[in-house]
């Protein structure tokens, strides 16, 4: 089978990291997957970090997106203020339409509400079925109590769920379309040599911490920069390093550009050069997490997380009797309490047999979450599809 699999971008971090990771076992099943990213994947580093994974994949990208896409997506937002009408959107469509038919393409997967919205447009188009696979947006509109389109849910062949939280949180709030459980997979980072800031996070002497993902408020930044000069003010030999880039990392760097301790280390693909180096992990989302693939990064190098006691990030935290991390207690908004989290990360700092316990599971942790269990059960759902189709 020839199957689409929709991202919104190729940023190898995430949603993403998981579906491309896909991309061998289904080769391996005689099963062709083709991507293709809703956004502009054209920072070089995105390709970069993509081919060092090794996989020969099949990306569409029209001719017009590496061309004039900044164009368009001027055009678009005219005819978005002017007619409620997306000018890319409708271009998009009509190139994936014609892909579909020129790829023979049998089955799309689908990984966000834009995308969804998308898959159900082509299915309206071209007829092709479509797998919903909710990574969190769904249990987002759930928690703020947004309204938000179902149709795209009702007409699809099948839902998936990335964690029990999220499946949990569809049986409550979306009681009518049934969903099954797909875990995340471990995909381990790699090394390719060193990061370019390595002179300032090499010394023995500093606890490391570290912090990455989306450039996005909901993911706790700001918390951890005040966890952490709290933590600093306190006398302890601390640095804080921060993966990631765009406008609002921007924002938090120019305010804080007289702190050297605070690291902000921009997008970073070959993690394992910085997680040599670092000790503990933040991951302090806000609102919602459905599952928090950055734990699962920090738990294969043996590196214990202080945590969001939110969403499915518990679940991952704490998983099968094994701990590898302490969860930090969350204020009435639902963001982490900073002066819980500057509790934990003390913890690691001054309980070291409680610091080597957390490593030591977090690795077996991260083991436990295999990447071939999750691949094998796409392939059942995608053989299920077939075996119907037929």
């Amino acid at each position: 089978m020839n199957i689409l699999i929709l991202l919104n971008s190729l940023r190898v971090s995430g949603t993403e990291k998981i579906m491309i990771s896909l991309a061998p076992h289904f080769k391996k099943a005689k099963h062709s997957a083709i991507y293709f990213p809703l956004v502009s994947p054209f920072d070089p580093r995105f390709i970069q970090s993509i081919d060092r994974q090794g996989n020969e994949l099949n990306i569409l990208i029209p001719w017009w997106i590496k061309k004039v896409d900044s164009t368009i997506w001027k055009l678009n937002g005219i005819t978005l203020r002017l007619f409620k009408w997306s000018f890319r959107d409708f271009y998009i469509t009509r190139f994936l339409a014609k892909k579909i038919s020129h790829e023979n393409i049998d089955l799309i997967i689908s990984n966000s509400y834009l995308s969804d919205q998308l898959s159900l447009s082509l299915f309206q188009k071209t007829g092709i079925d479509y797998i919903i696979v909710d990574h969190g947006s769904y249990c987002g509109y759930l928690a703020n109590e947004q309204p938000f389109n179902t149709y795209a849910i009702e007409k699809a062949f099948a839902r998936v769920g990335v964690s029990n939280w999220v499946v949990n949180q569809w049986t409550i709030g979306l009681p009518n379309y049934p969903i099954r459980l797909i875990s995340n997979g471990y995909v381990p980072p790699y090394a390719t040599g060193d990061v370019w800031f390595k002179d300032q996070i090499c010394s023995p002497d500093d606890f490391v911490f570290c912090m990455q993902g989306r450039a996005t408020p909901e993911k706790g930044w700001d918390i951890a920069i005040r966890a952490f000069l709290e933590l600093k003010s306190k006398g302890y030999k601390v640095k804080l390093i921060l993966l990631s880039e765009g406008q609002y990392i921007s924002q938090l760097k120019e305010e804080n550009k007289s702190e050297p301790d605070l690291i902000f280390g921009g997008f970073v693909y070959n993690l394992l050069d910085v997680f040599k180096y670092v000790r503990g992990g933040l991951v302090l989302s806000r609102k919602v997490e459905a599952f928090g693939l950055a734990i699962l990064d920090f738990f294969g190098s043996g590196i214990p997380v202080v945590a969001s006691n939110l969403g499915g990030i518990p679940g991952v935290v704490e998983h099968n009797g094994m701990k590898g991390g302490l969860l930090a207690d969350m204020d009435e908004e639902m963001a982490p309490r900073v002066e819980d989290v500057v509790f934990k990360m003390e913890a690691f700092i001054n309980n070291g047999k409680l610091y080597d316990s957390l490593s030591s599971q977090a690795k077996q942790i991260a083991e436990s979450y295999s990447m071939e269990k999750c691949a094998s059960h796409y392939l059942n759902l995608v053989d299920s599809y077939k075996k119907i189709a037929c």
